[in-house]
């Protein structure tokens, strides 16, 4: 259990087996059930314009090959959050947006909603400050150059497949 206290009252939660739902942290004081609150971010593939190469990127000092990522801020909706963050990180505008798949990343408490989009543009002169290097791979040289065992390379291999 996540969160100790209840977020409307500070109450210290107890666990309590809620009908369909589990074990769920429970405020005996306003007699409520608080589900736990999580993260949600989007990560995108992003196809070049011809859809033969992949965009992968590296930030924040890692020499790792990643996907372009974000939070959902208060008030977005993932089609918006996705925009903005391919926008912002890379400059790049996209289109043939697809949603894939999303999973549930425990290290930061965030569920990845994954997106397939094609770029208009190859150009990478509009990265930002928090992106360190991008570049484009051909699908084989993505898949061996992405961070191994990282969720950007499961997302990555289920948008391939699901091309072929």
């Amino acid at each position: 259990m996540k969160e100790k206290h209840c977020k409307d009252c500070g109450a210290l939660l107890v666990e309590k087996t809620c009908v369909n739902e589990g074990v769920v942290p429970f405020c005996c004081h306003c007699n409520q059930y608080r589900f736990p609150a999580f993260n949600t971010a989007i990560s995108a593939i992003i196809l070049s314009p011809d859809q033969t190469k992949i965009l992968l990127i590296q930030q924040y000092g890692s020499k790792d090959n990643i996907l372009v990522a974000g939070y959902v801020a208060l008030g977005d909706n993932l089609e918006s959050t996705l925009n903005r963050e391919i926008q912002e990180e890379v400059g790049l505008s996209v289109h043939s947006t697809r949603y894939m798949s999303s999973e549930f990343h425990s290290g930061s408490n965030t569920l990845m909603c994954n997106y397939l989009c094609a770029a208009s543009s190859e150009d990478l002169s509009g990265t930002n400050h928090e992106i360190d290097h991008a570049a484009w791979f051909s699908f084989d040289n993505a898949v061996s150059e992405i961070k191994q065992g990282s969720l950007a390379e499961t997302f990555l291999l289920r948008a391939i497949e699901s091309l072929k």
